[in-house]
């Protein structure tokens, strides 16, 4: 990338600060500002150096420009290859005036044979509105865990904050809620910096981010998306005093919400953190959750009629599994003794041959299909239950462990909790 003077002087008209501003903030805050200047720029510049080139056909061009420079490691094209795509995509022979004018407004640079954005922000800038265009997420976003700290990081990931920031308002929020469903990194960023929309939809996603807190997480997945919550600032409160209200939440869930509101919280949150960390069995509700679903599952599995019915089911799967099997051993056979009769037989007998083989296939084909079918939807359900029933004790003993051991932490942070609520109200 090679900030040019013409670059400097487009960020400066855009008010944005390309160096000490972060990518994730030059994309939301400026997207459409950066758009709406080099779309004027462009319909202002002569038409013999644009070729009276409309805008959409330059920003098409541009989206390209920016899908085959990400793909290079210097985030750079050739300059011969623009200058084809253009060609036969708009059969316009350009020729260098094109280049040439978006590098007068500060677009892009070139350099020998080659041709790239002044500054990456711009590249994620074109690969956004390449999305709007299209109506798409890319791959890798939707590819990653939705609690993905990753893609965030990358060209792909922050071209979808400059696509929301590029969303017409009426469409803004439901584009954050398909993103949210994506990856929850990059919709809390967008947010962080669009005050409007994370007022509209601060709440929501702090709900969202609280689900996605759960055990077994690794430490940094936990770490992130608290990090996230916390930016959400006082537009996450609301979600948290719900979670920590409602006495079903899991713990790692509740510490973040509790680590929330010590640095957001107001004199109203003291009795409720108070309250929260003098329950009498700090997250028993879990273990009541699993044992009430192992006692359901029971119920269902044990039911008279269901066992009668499990079990005519369970012997038609064994038969259908053994025929499965037996035709498979017959389909190979057959495809054996047509290889050997090959071998044997003169040339006027092949087509016989042929068709055993083609027989001998099917049939083991047949075989294979009789095995891999499900069972009915009933005889999947009561498999499922009884698995179910199987692995629910022993995660109950393991989660009494994990709740004994983050409950004093929980407790501790709600009474550090406390004391900076009260510090702050007497400030």
């Amino acid at each position: 990338m090679h900030l040019t003077p013409n670059a400097l002087y487009l960020f400066q008209q855009a008010a944005v600060d390309p160096i000490r501003w972060s990518p994730q903030e030059v994309l939301a805050r400026a997207s459409q500002k950066l758009r709406t200047t080099i779309s004027s720029w462009w319909e202002q510049l002569e038409p013999e150096a644009t070729l009276a080139l409309p805008i959409t056909i330059t920003e098409r061009a541009l989206v390209d420009l920016a899908r085959a420079a990400v793909k290079s490691r210097q985030q750079i094209a050739s300059r011969q290859s623009v200058q084809w795509r253009l060609n036969s995509k708009f059969r316009v022979a350009t020729g260098d005036r094109f280049l040439t004018a978006l590098e007068r407004l500060g677009v892009v640079s070139t350099s020998g044979g080659h041709v790239g954005f002044t500054h990456h922000t711009l590249l994620e800038l074109y690969l956004g509105l390449g999305l709007a265009l299209d109506g798409t997420l890319p791959k890798t976003v939707i590819e990653k865990p939705r609690s993905s700290l990753e893609p965030v990081n990358t060209p792909d990931g922050r071209s979808v904050i400059a696509r929301m920031a590029l969303a017409e308002p009426e469409e803004r929020e439901s584009l954050i809620q398909t993103v949210a469903a994506a990856n929850l990194h990059i919709a809390s960023w967008y947010l962080y910096f669009d005050r409007e929309a994370r007022t509209r939809l601060g709440d929501w996603l702090a709900t969202e981010i609280l689900r996605e807190i759960h055990w077994d997480q690794d430490k940094s997945s936990e770490q992130a998306l608290a990090q996230s919550l916390a930016s959400l600032a006082s537009e996450a409160v609301a979600a948290c005093r719900t979670l920590l209200d409602s006495r079903v939440a899991c713990l790692p869930a509740c510490l973040a919400a509790v680590d929330l509101l010590a640095d957001c919280g107001v004199p109203e949150d003291i009795k409720r953190l108070q309250e929260f960390a003098a329950e009498p069995a700090l997250g028993q509700w879990e273990i009541d959750q699993l044992r009430q679903l192992l006692r359901g599952a029971s119920e269902v599995v044990a039911d008279e009629q269901a066992l009668k019915r499990y079990a005519r089911e369970d012997n038609l799967e064994i038969a259908k599994a053994t025929a499965g099997f037996l035709l498979r051993l017959a389909g190979k056979a057959v495809v054996q003794h047509a290889s050997h009769a090959s071998h044997t037989s003169h040339h006027g007998h092949q087509p016989p041959v042929i068709v055993e083989r083609i027989a001998g296939g099917a049939i083991d084909h047949l075989g294979g299909q009789l095995v891999a079918t499900a069972g009915s939807s009933f005889y999947q359900q009561q498999s499922a239950l009884r698995g179910l029933m199987s692995t629910l004790p022993v995660l109950i003993d393991r989660r009494k462990l994990q709740i004994s051991e983050l409950a004093a932490q929980v407790v501790k942070a709600a009474e550090v909790g406390i004391i900076k609520i009260s510090h702050r109200a007497n400030s």
